[in-house]
């Protein structure tokens, strides 16, 4: 689906095809969503943000209209969002990921230093030894096996339905972006339990800033963890913000980079 304030395209890189959507002019600030998700959930972030920046918001591989990832690894993935990157003829950029689209974002920091000129990590896990041994042996959290007579759509409803906000449109959307991956849905998970981004994020100098949706039950769970490790220049507390932050509040979201951007100059 296309919004008539968005340009959209797709681009051939080493990770894959791309599919992007991008709206307003000037500096670039490149967004990554979340695992099972697409750029849609960013169309809303976007829009606000529009009168001041040229925002990117590319489909992850092996989500929404990208191809399959070349590589099923969160390197291989970073891969896509750089050739991105490279192939729009960006060289600088600041960049903001939301839960799993901020691993993506930590790789493509550490891949590319200096020309990610400012980081926004959104719910994000520090996966170290310690937040690797969190993810072993656990539930899947998007996938369930299709079943005859469609009680996995129930099932998948009622796993999902107390983290969301109580928006059935929008759970909705969220259902059908998951079905329409299938088994791959879990993919982007698989790869993030075998990060190992205390290798990675050191490789990153500049500045981070951290938004914690503090609704959020995975990301409240390791919060403490993630701040002491990222060291952030920041914190933005969104009260009430769930895993679909990105598509709840995004006049706060907002707020927060262009408040953060003007503060440090870069603006």
């Amino acid at each position: 689906m296309l919004d008539e304030d968005f340009r959209a395209g797709y681009l051939p890189t080493a990770a894959g095809v791309v599919h992007w959507r991008e709206t307003g002019d000037g500096a670039a600030l490149i967004v990554l969503h979340q695992a099972a998700s697409s750029s849609r959930e960013l169309v809303a972030l976007g829009r606000r943000l529009a009168g001041h920046l040229r925002v990117i918001a590319p489909d992850l591989p092996g989500h929404g209209a990208s191809g399959q990832p070349a590589e099923a690894s969160v390197a291989g993935y970073a891969a896509g969002v750089a050739g991105l990157a490279d192939g729009l003829g960006i060289e600088r950029f600041r960049l903001l990921g939301h839960h799993a689209g901020g691993v993506v974002a930590v790789e493509v920091a550490a891949a590319l230093g200096d020309r990610v000129e400012h980081l926004f990590l959104s719910n994000t896990p520090f996966l170290d030894a310690a937040g690797r041994a969190l993810r072993e042996g656990s539930a899947p959290r998007s996938y369930v096996p299709d079943r005859p007579d469609g009680a996995h759509l129930t099932e998948w409803w009622g796993r999902r339905r107390p983290i969301f906000p109580d928006d059935i449109p929008l759970l909705n959307r969220f259902l059908a972006e998951n079905l329409l991956l299938g088994e791959r849905v879990e993919l982007l998970h698989r790869a993030i339990a075998e990060y190992r981004m205390e290798d990675r994020f050191p490789r990153y100098g500049g500045p981070v800033d951290y938004i914690f949706a503090d609704a959020d039950p995975y990301a409240a769970a390791e919060f403490d963890r993630a701040v002491a490790a990222f060291a952030p220049r920041g914190v933005a507390r969104l009260q009430g913000g769930t895993i679909a932050v990105m598509d709840e509040r995004p006049d706060e979201i907002a707020g927060v980079v262009l408040g953060t951007l003007e503060e440090v100059g870069t603006r």
